[in-house]
């Protein structure tokens, strides 16, 4: 299962505590961390990481609209308030719905159904966990530019960092799904992350990977 990785931000304790105790009813969400203020939660690493927000719109010192304005979340925005004017403020903002104050069971499972429409579990940001040696390490799809076989081991070359683990090209791919492709016995790479390309070459953020003519029918896709 992959699953969109959801903050709450209210000040309110009983809103966190509700919305909280639905999620943990939602296939497919899961809840990393409940704010009781928007301050809080831009100071936090949860913020980069989440895919969902919960926002309350009406916070002392840093409200729902100010928060958005100032930190530009990349996550979805479910919009929480007491007052229904901001509906509007939010369809106007882009946020997937808006979940009007006291809550009921039935309009948190409308958003969380417009959530899923809008943002198909297949399409979510999904961590990898890999074993290195004795240790493992999670990473992300969207951050991996492409995967080099080394020897009986494969290096996974990310936006951040490489790492080694065993593994063949062929169980790797399969793991990696959609949006990457092999171009070479040696070569998985990530299809959006490729600046240009020629019949033999792919140059990914300053490598420079061969393509092979077994596989020279994949480059094609890209123009």
């Amino acid at each position: 299962m992959k699953f969109l990785k959801a903050i709450v931000i209210d000040d309110d304790a009983s809103v966190r505590q509700l919305i909280s105790l639905y999620l943990q009813k939602v296939d497919g969400i899961e809840l990393i961390k409940a704010f009781p203020s928007a301050k809080q939660a831009a100071e936090s690493k949860e913020l980069e990481e989440a895919d969902l927000i919960f926002l309350d719109m009406e916070m002392p010192e840093l409200d729902g609209r100010e928060f958005i304005s100032k930190y530009h979340p990349k996550a979805s925005i479910v919009v929480v308030t007491s007052n229904q004017d901001y509906a509007y403020w939010g369809f106007q903002n882009d946020a997937i719905d808006f979940l009007l104050k006291p809550i009921t069971l039935d309009s948190f499972n409308h958003a969380i159904n417009k959530v899923f429409m809008m943002r198909p579990l297949l399409e979510m940001e999904e961590e990898l966990v890999f074993k290195s040696g004795t240790d493992y390490f999670k990473v992300r799809r969207s951050e991996i530019l492409f995967v080099e076989g080394a020897n009986e081991y494969l290096k996974i070359v990310t936006s951040s960092g490489r790492f080694l683990v065993y593994s063949n090209m062929k169980d790797m791919l399969e793991r990696l799904g959609d949006g990457f492709e092999r171009i070479h016995r040696s070569y998985i790479v990530a299809m959006d992350k490729v600046d240009h390309f020629s019949k033999h070459n792919v140059f990914i953020k300053g490598h420079n990977l061969k393509v092979s003519k077994s596989y020279s029918h994949v480059i094609k896709q890209l123009a």
